[in-house]
């Protein structure tokens, strides 16, 4: 290769042909089931069984996506909308002054609550499967939406907290100690430091 030789042919030249096989590989690790995952979708009941997993199906059908919006399907939609929702929500509003504690707390006892958060990492959920449902039994929040919020932010909070300890680790401490210095209580600094720093911003 010369110099002289045009920039995309010096790109393709510097390409690196194991990564691009990998990441081929990857693509049809991704696509097949999509792939297929549709095309059983537009399958009738016989075509499940009568032909290759992976061929078109013949004839396509629609019937299937007809008996799930006629079996309540929005509903169902909005309950896992409406879920989703509370337990983030429940969970940012337990997690974020639990990390601002623990990073800017004094308190031994504030440390050892981030060990038992950390702890909370190390058990299974499925090794808590039947204790909860006990519990949710006891509580008489069987098939209720609730059943639903509570294991969820029970389950969220100590990941979340590990991450928020790491990030509102990185505020500078300078800014931390100005607003001590102005007589800032905790939750001023929770308010007007921890809460906008912890906010996703928009790349330039």
């Amino acid at each position: 290769m010369t110099s002289g030789s045009p920039p995309w042919l010096r790109r393709l030249l510097r390409a690196n042909a194991l990564g691009a096989l990998a990441a081929i590989v990857w693509l049809g690790v991704v696509l097949v089931p999509l792939y297929w995952i549709v095309i059983t979708s537009l399958r009738n009941r016989e075509g499940f069984f009568d032909t290759h997993p992976l061929a078109l199906p013949s004839p396509a059908t629609l019937d299937n996506y007809r008996k799930v919006l006629e079996g309540d399907f929005f509903l169902y939609l909005a309950n896992s909308a409406l879920v989703t929702v509370v337990t983030v929500g429940l969970t940012l509003v337990v997690s974020l002054p639990a990390a601002h504690a623990i990073v800017h707390g004094k308190s031994r006892i504030l440390q050892l609550t981030f060990q038992l958060f950390l702890l909370g990492l190390a058990i299974p959920l499925q090794a808590t499967i039947i204790p909860v449902y006990l519990i949710i039994t006891k509580l008489h929040l069987y098939d209720t939406l609730a059943a639903l919020v509570i294991p969820g932010v029970a389950f969220s909070v100590p990941l979340t907290v590990v991450i928020l300890v790491n990030f509102l680790r990185d505020i500078p401490k300078e800014l931390v100690e100005a607003m001590r210095l102005d007589g800032a209580s905790h939750w001023r600094m929770l308010r007007s430091l921890s809460l906008p720093l912890s906010r996703p911003r928009s790349l330039p």
